[in-house]
């Protein structure tokens, strides 16, 4: 049973509080807890569907990239209530965050 809540703080900490942080900062509507964690489940689900019906397994890593965070942005919009461009700087900022932690334990 620790295991599990150990686990999901963890995931907290590195999916959820970057979100959430970067909304706050940029002064989006909704940005407790349960909203954001609702967003990146939703931005998630909704990138992961469109992505792969947009494009093929063979196309490039870096416009697949681009396109996920262009369609979670538009999921913040929505859900956090921000503008466009804030909502893509809240997918922006958490995706770099994920690529520099990845390359450091890589």
């Amino acid at each position: 049973m620790l295991n599990i809540i150990i686990a999901g703080l963890v995931i907290v900490v590195l999916c959820i509080f970057p979100v959430m942080f970067i909304a706050r900062k940029l002064g989006a509507e909704k940005t407790d807890l349960m909203d954001c964690i609702i967003a990146v489940i939703a931005g998630s689900f909704v990138s992961g569907i469109v992505v792969s019906m947009l494009t093929d397994q063979d196309t490039n890593i870096g416009f697949q990239a681009i396109l996920s965070i262009i369609i979670t942005g538009i999921v913040y919009k929505f859900l956090l209530e921000a503008t466009y461009i804030k909502g893509l700087l809240i997918a922006l900022i958490p995706s770099i965050f994920y690529y520099a932690l990845g390359s450091a334990l890589a």
